[in-house]
């Protein structure tokens, strides 16, 4: 199993089944992620986070109904952030487990 570097917790937010409350939390989570210790190679990490909590409140905010595919498509550049791998060694470190279930 990885070494997993942080943790996004929306396990209770998701069982709810309200996208809104779900993006609320994952925006919040992201947002007490510190990238600052990773090298400059690395800063779009820190870009992609920046954009995935606007992405994510975004959505927690709005009146009218989501669509699951928009929200769907965000979770998997989400789940894909979250996969990168941030040593070299096999079944190192990555950045985020993404905690729903």
């Amino acid at each position: 199993m990885p070494k997993w570097v942080n943790h996004v917790r929306v396990k209770k937010e998701w069982e709810e089944g309200d996208v809104r409350k779900v993006s609320a939390k994952i925006g919040s989570e992201l947002r007490r992620i510190d990238l600052s210790s990773l090298t400059e190679e690395d800063t779009f990490l820190e870009d992609s986070r920046l954009a995935m909590i606007d992405y994510f409140e975004d959505i927690s905010n709005r009146t009218e109904d989501t669509s699951f595919t928009e929200f769907n498509i965000l979770m998997e550049d989400l789940y894909d952030w979250a996969d990168t791998p941030l040593d070299g060694e096999w079944n190192g470190k990555k950045l985020a487990w993404i905690e729903t279930f």
